[in-house]
């Protein structure tokens, strides 16, 4: 009987040892795996950091899709997006109200109100040595004077019926008064394929800015010192390109693109923040991406370079310095500090 009990409890140690054994064993080897993987995950989000562009617009996750999604919306690619503007253009203007639809204009204006908002704000919390008391007055009234000019449904653009069909917004002032009309149209194909706030958000900046931008300044006899210095360390960062043959807001010059993408990523920033601050990492990346969605396919033949940075430099040096989307992506402070008004 005692040789009995001895054996039970020697096996009862041997099998205790081996599970313990095993349970250290497999827990090694699960840390094991987890190691390289925690690693590789680290390598891979400095390596998205690194080159913003490539990861945006070429080794995206869903690169090659015909959609993109973000937690507020989709972007669609050009050429899908023109295509169903196409398809559903039968020779009436039937088509007009359904892409113009009630609950897509909404949208537009909700974002034009709080993108109006954002940039009033703007204005208002720079110092005296950026604005002076009537450059805020001036920059203000321009941008409250900019209003979207939605299609006819009945006849579309009478003056420019092709808009209707591609992915585009364009700001506009009418006539040759300072004080003329100043409006923002969008093609049916950007409305139909464009859901997202951030895109939305990063289209409608861009396009206001052009209301406030230096070159639509001085074209009404306007200057502002500050938006000299900004317009230098674009040159001089290498953002805005200088052509033996520029004349500067004139031909072959980008100051008035650069400076568009540069106060549009300024109110991406706070959309993002505002928007999205509880998003996991995908999601930031997938929402950054989306805002600047369009640039990825930006021609950046000759003919466009003559007023826009090609894609390359707008996403890497205009977007990709910003500290706010930086902090947003995860991603270390830029090496090379970005542009500022003061």
């Amino acid at each position: 009987m005692k040789v009995h009990w001895r054996f039970l409890i020697s096996a009862m140690a041997i099998t205790l040892l081996i599970f313990f054994w095993e349970f250290l064993s497999n827990f090694a080897l699960k840390d094991r795996k987890l190691d390289p993987f925690s690693m590789n995950t680290s390598r891979y989000s400095e390596d998205k950091c690194k080159n913003l562009f490539q990861e945006f617009c070429d080794s995206d996750p869903d690169f090659g899709a015909s959609t993109y999604t973000d937690p507020t919306g989709e972007v669609w690619l050009d050429s899908e997006s023109e295509a169903a503007v196409r398809e559903a253009d039968k020779g009436d203007q039937k088509w007009i109200a359904a892409v113009f639809s009630q609950r897509r204009n909404r949208r537009i204006s909700e974002i034009e109100k709080w993108v109006k908002q954002e940039l009033i704000q703007w204005v208002h919390s720079q110092s005296s040595r950026v604005f002076n008391s009537r450059d805020k007055q001036e920059l203000i009234w321009r941008l409250r004077a900019t209003r979207i000019e939605f299609p006819d449904p009945s006849i579309g653009y009478p003056d420019d019926p092709e808009l209707l069909l591609h992915s585009q917004a364009l700001y506009e002032r009418t006539g040759t008064s300072p004080r003329g009309l100043r409006r923002i149209r969008f093609g049916g194909a950007y409305v139909l394929g464009t859901s997202s706030r951030y895109n939305l958000a990063f289209t409608m900046a861009h396009e206001l800015a052009h209301a406030i931008d230096p070159c639509e300044l001085r074209s009404t006899g306007w200057a502002i010192p500050a938006f000299d210095r900004l317009s230098a360390c674009f040159t001089a960062a290498g953002v805005a390109a200088t052509p033996k043959n520029r004349v500067e807001c004139r031909r072959n010059d980008q100051l008035s693109e650069t400076f568009a993408d540069w106060v549009a990523v300024q109110v991406a920033s706070r959309a993002l923040v505002q928007w999205g601050s509880e998003y996991p990492e995908p999601q930031r990346w997938a929402s950054v991406g989306n805002s600047i969605r369009d640039l990825c396919e930006e021609d950046d033949g000759p003919a466009a370079q003559e007023t826009h940075p090609n894609t390359p430099i707008r996403i890497e040096k205009i977007l990709g310095t910003n500290p706010v989307i930086r902090e947003f992506l995860g991603c270390p402070a830029s090496e090379e500090p970005p542009c500022r008004l003061e």
